[in-house]
């Protein structure tokens, strides 16, 4: 296996009380448990750049089975959500990120197996904190998903996917409705723009797709990606707008010593698909864009997957209601559009993956139905290492990995 070497430095925040008011350093005094004066320096204690993490001093070392963790209610639990178990303030906190809370696991040393699966959900950005190392081997699943149809009302939102309230226009606005066919709802963006939605058919004038969301300046923190607009409705059936893909969560992995992502590891925080047309010749729904992963550690060595891609626009109704767009895929590979309710309902279409930013726009053709939802933009990829940060050759970064403002 071959590897590449990047030399990524993070930043350390040092005991309080070392530095005298007037800036200089004070002289170091010989005594009975002082190190030899002038030799060693006062020793950092945390080990993070989003907060101290002096305080913390986590006793168990956590090598979780499948399970399902939420970031709201602290309950842990199996995948289905049975045995829960309320975390409590020994084994998780609360914390000040630099772009807002983050639910932090606290730990001794993280250790997901091969062939386990870990996912997270709830309101908040979801941490580990690792006073030793953090090896992933398995699948750690900060995406958000839709339900799949035979499977409804079983949607899952990524840890800190946020609301279109705080999104301003990463957000687009819903194309609204309109008598004898709607249009699709933009893509959610995040790193990158979302796809514009699609025009609806010309019965009754047709209507415009909905511009996709505007791509946001990188944060200084962990936060989550945003939705896809809502799909139009056909005022003739009174149905609701299609709703939006939710964006994907955020993931924050911070140890002293190494984070660890093996060849067969995946950490993933992919945007959800949007929600096909509603109604006959309904629009509809643009997809959420990725949500963010951020790694801190000693030393940092990828050979798997880290993905944060978009979600597929769901496809435009006709004579049956349009198909969902696919959630973002746990590889480089692009979401599923939907497929159109009955041909020739206009279909979704996909989200960015890989080195495509941008969601991926509609080409506006007018089927005689509703629109076609735009696909969701890219979520962000980071990473910060004291030491060389050791790539693999068969390591994959959808979209490429890049460095955050301090």
């Amino acid at each position: 296996m071959r590897w590449a070497v990047f030399w990524l430095v993070a930043g350390c925040s040092y005991k309080p009380g070392l530095t005298p008011s007037d800036g200089e350093q004070p002289t170091d005094t010989p005594s009975a448990t002082d190190a030899p004066p002038d030799i060693l320096p006062d020793a950092a204690c945390s080990f993070s750049t989003q907060f101290d993490t002096c305080a913390f001093a986590p006793t168990i070392s956590f090598d979780p089975p499948d399970q399902l963790y939420n970031t709201g209610t602290h309950v842990l639990s199996d995948l289905d959500g049975t045995n829960p178990v309320v975390l409590g303030a020994d084994r998780q906190v609360d914390v000040m990120g630099k772009a807002g809370l983050i639910n932090v696991l606290l730990v001794t040393q993280f250790n997901l197996g091969n062939g386990r699966k870990f996912r997270v959900v709830g309101p908040k950005p979801f941490g580990i904190v690792s006073t030793g190392t953090i090896l992933i081997d398995g699948v750690l699943d900060g995406s958000s998903e839709r339900s799949p149809a035979t499977a409804p009302g079983v949607n899952f939102d990524g840890p800190g996917s946020l609301p279109a309230a705080s999104c301003g226009t990463a957000t687009p606005d819903d194309p609204g409705d309109h008598l004898g066919g709607a249009a699709g709802g933009g893509g959610g963006a995040f790193q990158g723009a979302g796809g514009f939605g699609q025009n609806s058919d010309e019965d009754n004038g047709g209507a415009t797709g909905a511009i996709g969301g505007v791509a946001v300046a990188l944060p200084n923190g962990p936060r989550g990606g945003c939705p896809g607009g809502a799909g139009g409705s056909n005022t003739g059936q009174g149905a609701a707008l299609s709703e939006g893909g939710r964006g994907g969560g955020a993931i924050y992995l911070v140890a002293a010593g190494m984070i660890e992502v093996k060849a067969m590891g995946k950490i993933t925080a992919g945007g959800a698909g949007g929600a096909g047309g509603n109604s006959v010749d309904g629009g509809g729904a643009g997809g959420g864009s990725g949500g963010m992963i951020l790694l801190e550690a000693g030393a940092i060595k990828i050979g798997g997957l880290l993905a944060a891609n978009g979600g597929g626009g769901g496809g435009g109704a006709s004579g049956s209601k349009g198909g969902n767009g696919g959630n973002a895929n746990l590889s480089d590979t692009m979401a599923a559009i939907g497929g159109s309710g009955f041909t020739p309902g206009g279909p979704g279409e996909t989200g960015s993956v890989g080195s495509t930013l941008k969601g991926t726009d509609n080409d506006n053709a007018r089927p005689n139905g509703g629109g076609g939802g735009g696909g969701g933009g890219a979520g962000v990829i980071s990473f910060k290492s004291t030491a060389a940060a050791m790539i693999a050759g068969g390591a994959k970064f959808s979209p490429p990995h890049v460095m955050l403002p301090n």
